[in-house]
């Protein structure tokens, strides 16, 4: 037969003590991450390469170092849609505008080079940091 444990009155109070307690605290939540403001959301550019091209990502495996990507500083572009004569039916109708005064530092994390004066798409990391996503080959060189 199983044994029954009871409190003595000086333990049943404080017991009851301590449940009173506990019942006015509020329920435990886990904090849940807020992005800081200071993160932008995501962007995509249409961007060309420096002269000198970008390098690509240096690896560090086998060692305690980390992987090194190359940068370089590009221009940013937009394309213009030309409303003038605009037929819609052929190339040439739209024009791609360099935005004046507008640089931003590209991150290479691909294991290739960036050839010199290549057209290539970049985005912007949720740390607001730029890199290349796609690199627009001339496949006439191919």
């Amino acid at each position: 037969m199983s044994e029954v444990y009871g409190f003595t009155e000086p333990e049943r109070q404080r017991f009851l003590e301590m449940w009173k307690w506990y019942k006015t605290q509020s329920p435990a939540r886990v904090a849940r991450h807020v992005e800081p403001e200071d993160f932008p959301a995501p962007d995509v550019y249409i961007a060309k390469s420096p002269a000198g091209g970008i390098r690509a990502l240096r690896s560090a495996m086998g060692t305690d170092a980390y992987d090194s990507p190359g940068d370089a500083l590009c221009k940013i572009y937009r394309i213009v849609e030309n409303q003038e004569g605009y037929t819609g039916t052929g190339p040439g109708d739209d024009e791609l505008h360099e935005m004046e005064s507008t640089t931003k530092r590209v991150y290479n994390i691909y294991k290739m080079d960036v050839p010199p004066n290549t057209w290539m798409l970049i985005a912007r990391t949720k740390g607001g940091v730029w890199v290349v996503t796609s690199i627009l080959f001339d496949t006439t060189e191919c």
